[in-house]
């Protein structure tokens, strides 16, 4: 027997991991939600579903031991069809997501209103977790440094009281209408009556999109959604000034003294 004294060499044991530790951490660096369902009972996390479905495929030979292995040990007594059934229904981008390494990228969501005669932008909303863009409509006329006639949206924003709102401030509004409109005095006006050749002047607002994604990338690189919201709003600032200074840059034309 040897004994160790003063500063011997010691050697931990390192933690094993448990099949529902590892079923987590596989599911949260996928970047996956806890729950699917947006409205109901949200009693059981995806993530412990996908916990039942590893011990399916590498110990459990069937469903029914490995619903009796999260009864046993997570305490999380269903039946088996149930697990079963709750794994089919999960979309194939799932399983996509799982699978795939690397770090998993989170769309900023931005809604954005342009002059589409000077071709600048006027004011924008910024938000790290997508929404409802109808909802920021008020809030980018309040913000907008001149006057609005007149709006242009797309499909996104068909909506009665968005129109009736617009209506009521003075301002037109042109949005296309989903398939089978049946409801809304403003909305079958649009259907009926609708102003194609105005409306292909919204092609500007995706082209001036592309091209601050051109010139400053694709990608944000900031975190936190302050500084994601500072960033996208120095593209658009930075984008204005250089479209001022080009406006007003004179170029040397044939025969003139230089």
């Amino acid at each position: 027997m040897r004994l160790l004294r003063g500063g011997g060499d010691t050697h931990h044991m390192k933690k094993k991991e448990t099949q529902k530790d590892k079923a987590k951490r596989l599911w949260k660096a996928a970047g996956l939600p806890d729950f699917f369902n947006r409205k109901g009972p949200k009693n059981t996390p995806a993530w412990l579903t996908y916990a039942c479905h590893l011990e399916y495929t590498a110990h459990a030979p069937s469903w029914r031991r490995a619903a009796n292995f999260m009864a046993n040990y997570h305490e999380d007594s269903r039946h088996w069809t149930t697990w079963q059934k709750a794994i089919s229904k999960w979309p194939c981008w799932v399983w996509d997501r799982i699978d795939r390494g690397g770090e998993i990228s989170r769309p900023v969501q931005g809604v954005i209103m342009i002059d589409v005669i000077k071709r600048k932008f006027l004011s924008w909303r910024i938000r790290a977790k997508a929404r409802g863009e109808k909802c920021d409509v008020p809030y980018l006329l309040r913000k907008s440094p001149c006057k609005v006639e007149g709006v242009l949206l797309d499909k996104g924003f068909d909506s009665n009281p968005l129109h009736s709102f617009l209506r009521e401030k003075g301002i037109w509004s042109i949005a296309p209408v989903r398939k089978g409109c049946k409801r809304g005095r403003y909305r079958k006006e649009l259907r009926d009556f609708f102003d194609w050749g105005l409306y292909r002047q919204r092609n500007i607002v995706e082209s001036l999109i592309s091209a601050v994604k051109r010139l400053f990338g694709s990608h944000v690189r900031a975190r936190s959604a302050r500084m994601q919201r500072a960033e996208l709003s120095s593209r658009f600032i930075a984008y204005n000034i250089g479209a001022l200074l080009r406006l007003l840059s004179t170029k040397p034309t044939i025969g003139e003294n230089l």
